[in-house]
């Protein structure tokens, strides 16, 4: 694990003179947020050594350029002509943000990762995500240039990677929302989103390190403690590993980040529907209880229904890297656990392959850990939408 820092408006402690709850969202500067950027990779270079402290700041070398800049909670105005929402305004907005700010991490820091997008998989009242990556390259959506003024002197989009959060709160993983246009991307749509960076990169519209994808935002919030969240905690921990498994089924995709690692405290108001005012998607519950997630991150497997009695079977060995050794059994009609793999992983420490079913809807896996066998949660197996 490593520590990565958005860059953006919630300003920290140490770079405000003053107590305010007022984030600005609208005329954001990008001479301005070049300086914070800058400011931001010097302060977590790994020298630098503040009064007060015994040692340096510990280095931080990941850095993501906003966040969520394709809805209006986060960087607006979103449309020239909000009635109409015709034409996308903020991801041209965000191009100059992103051709200011980047440069300025990579003058202090050369080495660093620095990451563009923190893109959210729905428009809701913003620009799609796709619509918006094509409008930062300033095509349209047939991929031709396009004439706007927001467009002339256009150059390359640097980064070294798109952040991308592909949400599916309300769903299953491998599935969108009914209400879901064709610019929306959720985790079932990843591939299309890669897709499109390939071209975009390709026709020389986006820096090619573009095409790598960071999934540095996902989880499932549940109900408990959440009343109006449609899962359950033992259910999403499952649909957590099902979405891991979709996700590295995509070569673009480098990573997946859980959000969050605890619930967060609801606020003095409630959403729309009776709903807890922000995230309870944690690890952890508020008060620190694990839950059910903590072990299927620790141990993530899925299982679908293949065809003839067999079951596609996808696991992650942690901690560590490297081929690991694994073993994936299978229960019987009588509660016996048979072994239908033992072998070793990639050197992602990932398997995915097929084994023999059976009767059973049941499957675990376990990892060689100082010569025993240690084993993770037991998975249902689940039937993949047609």
């Amino acid at each position: 694990m490593a520590v990565m820092i958005d860059i953006a408006f919630w300003a920290p402690v140490w770079a405000t003179s003053r107590d305010t709850s007022e984030h600005p969202r609208e005329g954001v500067d990008p001479i301005l947020l070049a300086r914070f950027a800058k400011a931001v990779a010097r302060r977590y270079d790994g020298a630098y050594d503040p009064p007060g402290r015994e040692r340096p700041l510990p280095a931080v070398r990941g850095f993501t350029i906003w966040n969520e800049p394709n809805l209006p909670d986060f960087l607006g105005p979103q449309w020239r002509d909000p009635p109409t929402r015709r034409v996308p305004l903020s991801p041209h907005l965000y191009r100059a943000m992103v051709a200011a700010a980047y440069p300025a991490v990579k003058a202090v820091q050369p080495n660093a990762l620095v990451l563009v997008g923190g893109l959210a998989a729905y428009g809701r009242g913003g620009v799609p995500p796709l619509h918006f990556l094509r409008e930062l390259a300033c095509v349209d959506d047939r991929l031709r240039p396009l004439q706007r003024a927001e467009c002339h002197g256009f150059a390359r989009v640097p980064g070294d990677g798109l952040a991308y959060h592909p949400y599916s709160t309300r769903t299953l993983p491998d599935r969108a929302e009914d209400s879901a246009g064709s610019d929306d991307a959720p985790l079932a749509r990843i591939g299309g989103l890669a897709g499109l960076l390939d071209e975009l990169a390709a026709d020389g519209r986006l820096d090619p390190r573009l095409r790598d994808i960071y999934l540095t935002e996902y989880g499932y919030e549940t109900n408990p403690p959440d009343p109006g969240a449609p899962f359950g905690p033992e259910r999403a921990a499952r649909m957590s590993s099902w979405a891991e498994a979709i996700a590295s089924r995509e070569q673009r995709v480098r990573t997946v980040a859980q959000f969050l690692v605890r619930d967060l405290p609801s606020g003095p108001g409630v959403q729309r529907e009776g709903r807890l005012s922000d995230w309870q998607s944690g690890v952890l519950f508020l008060d620190g209880r694990p839950k059910p997630l903590a072990l299927a991150l620790a141990a993530p497997l899925h299982a679908e229904l293949g065809a003839r009695g067999q079951v596609r079977v996808w696991a992650r060995v942690r901690p560590g890297g490297g081929e690991r050794a694994v073993r994936i059994e299978t229960m019987e009609p009588g509660g016996r656990w048979l072994v239908a793999f033992e072998g070793e992983t990639d050197e992602r420490g990932v398997i995915a392959r097929t084994v023999p079913g059976g009767n059973s809807t049941l499957l675990r896996s376990s990892r060689r850990a100082g010569g025993r066998w240690l084993t993770g949660p037991v998975v249902d197996v689940v039937a993949p939408e047609a």
